[in-house]
C-alpha cells in the first residue's frame, strides 16, 4: 500500500513539473522591417521568457557593383564590427547584390561594452527589455512584421 502511495506521489509531482515546464514562457522573436540608405532593412530581435532582449539582427541587402573598391569598404567595415566583442558581422555577396547581417548578442555586448548606447536602456539588473528596443525601432520609422 505504501508503495503505491509512493508511486501515485511521484506521479503527481511529475504530473505538476511537466505542467509547469509546459505553461512557462520560452521566449520568441519580432521582426521589425524599415529602410536604410535606400535598403530594406529587416531586425529581428531575440528575446528571453521575461522580454529581455538576447540577440538583435540586422540584415540588409543592397547592390553591388563587384569593384574592389566597394568590397574594400565593406571588409573595412567588418573588420572593425569584429573589434567589437558580442557582435558577428557576415557578408554575402551575389552578382549585383550583397546580403550584410549584423547580429549582436545582447549578455556578452553589454558585459564587454560599457559605452553602449544599449547600456543605458537596460534595466536594473542589467537587462535591456524588449518594450524599450520595439519603441526605439517604431519612433525610427520600422514597422512590425506580422
Amino acid at each position: 500500500m505504501k508503495k503505491i502511495k509512493k508511486v501515485q506521489l511521484l506521479i503527481l509531482v511529475f504530473a505538476v513539473l511537466m505542467t509547469l515546464v509546459a505553461c512557462g514562457s520560452k521566449g520568441g522573436k519580432v521582426v521589425y522591417v524599415g529602410e536604410q540608405n535606400g535598403a530594406e532593412n529587416i531586425i529581428t530581435i531575440e528575446y528571453d521568457g521575461k522580454e529581455n532582449v538576447q540577440k538583435i539582427i540586422s540584415e540588409t541587402e543592397g547592390e553591388y557593383n563587384g569593384t574592389e573598391i566597394e568590397k574594400q569598404m565593406v571588409e573595412a567595415m567588418k573588420s572593425e564590427f569584429e573589434k567589437i566583442k558580442g557582435t558577428k558581422f557576415n557578408v554575402d555577396y551575389k552578382d549585383k547584390t550583397m546580403k550584410a547581417t549584423f547580429t549582436i548578442d545582447m549578455p556578452v555586448f553589454l558585459k564587454e561594452n560599457e559605452d553602449s548606447e544599449y547600456k543605458a536602456l537596460a534595466d536594473k539588473d542589467g537587462n535591456v527589455p524588449l518594450k524599450t528596443v520595439k519603441e526605439n525601432y517604431e519612433n525610427a520609422g520600422y514597422k512590425e512584421r506580422e
